[in-house]
């Protein structure tokens, strides 16, 4: 059984969201995104990602 990670390197990120690199930094520049460092790395959680996607659908519900 595969176990799900809990963090990601931004890349990863990336690709797990579907949201662009640019984007993202753009989120993590705002506050929207909370990352972290280990090491040299810059990392985003699992609870990180699905908290921006929800803050996301928020602001796309209030929009329309």
């Amino acid at each position: 059984m595969q176990q799900k990670k809990l963090s990601y390197t931004v890349e990863e990120a990336v690709a797990v969201s579907g949201i662009t690199k640019t984007n993202l930094y753009r989120h993590m520049h705002e506050g929207d995104l909370a990352t972290f460092k280990s090491g040299r790395r810059r990392m985003v959680s699992q609870a990180a990602i699905e908290n921006l996607i929800k803050k996301l659908e928020k602001r796309a519900q209030v929009a329309a």
